[in-house]
This record gives C-alpha cells, sequence and structure tokens, in this order.
C-alpha cells in the first residue's frame, strides 16, 4: 500500500544533512537555556538553605537591579537617540557605569564615544 502524502501528491521528505543539524542545534540551544535556568534557581535555593547574611544578599540584589536599571536605560537611550544618531553598546562597562552613576556616567558615555572615541 502506499502511504498517504504520496497518494496525495505530497513528497515526503526525511530530514538529513544541514536540516538534521540544524535540529540538534536547536536542542542544545534549549539545553544552554534551560542549565542557565536551573543554575540560577539552585544558587537561589541554596543562599536561601545556607543562609548568607542579609547584608550581603541585600548588597548582591542591589547591584543586580542597578544593572538591569542601567540595561533598561540605556535601552531607552537607543530607542529614543536613533534619531540624533546616539547609540551606546549594551555591555557589561556600560550598563555597570549607567546603573551606579545614573545620568552624568550616561552624559559621560555619550561624550566618551562622540567626541573621544569617534
Amino acid at each position: 500500500m502506499i502511504p498517504l502524502p504520496f497518494r496525495m501528491g505530497l513528497s515526503y521528505r526525511k530530514e538529513v544533512g544541514i536540516y538534521l543539524k540544524i535540529k540538534q542545534l536547536e536542542g542544545e540551544k534549549m539545553m544552554n537555556e534551560t542549565v542557565v535556568i536551573v543554575s540560577i534557581v539552585s544558587l537561589i535555593v541554596i543562599i536561601l538553605l545556607i543562609g548568607i547574611p542579609i547584608r550581603l544578599t541585600r548588597f548582591i540584589g542591589e547591584g543586580i537591579a542597578r544593572l538591569v536599571i542601567g540595561a533598561l536605560f540605556i535601552f531607552l537611550i537607543n530607542v529614543v537617540g536613533g534619531v540624533l544618531g546616539i547609540h551606546l553598546p549594551i555591555n557589561l562597562f556600560t550598563v555597570a557605569v549607567t546603573g551606579f552613576l545614573g545620568i552624568p556616567g550616561v552624559v559621560a558615555l555619550i561624550f566618551l564615544q562622540q567626541y573621544v572615541i569617534s
């Protein structure tokens, strides 16, 4: 008996070669994301179980919050500054400067990029 896809005029193609490799890479990518998420959750659980002092935990939390705010602020500057030709790369250095120094840090980064680097 002829399989249904062939009877309907549809072609059947087995994933081989490059298509199979792409599928495998997609699976590896998911594995990496899964490993990162599990690692973060495990770290939080270990911190809670060991009982790291509240001061240290608060210090680390505030630092992470500042980095996230810095990244969001740079993203906002890139969106608004696109009209003016201002673009700041989002990397650990620029995020840290923006997060910890605030608006003066952003002004310094823009000045460095516009007049010193280029």
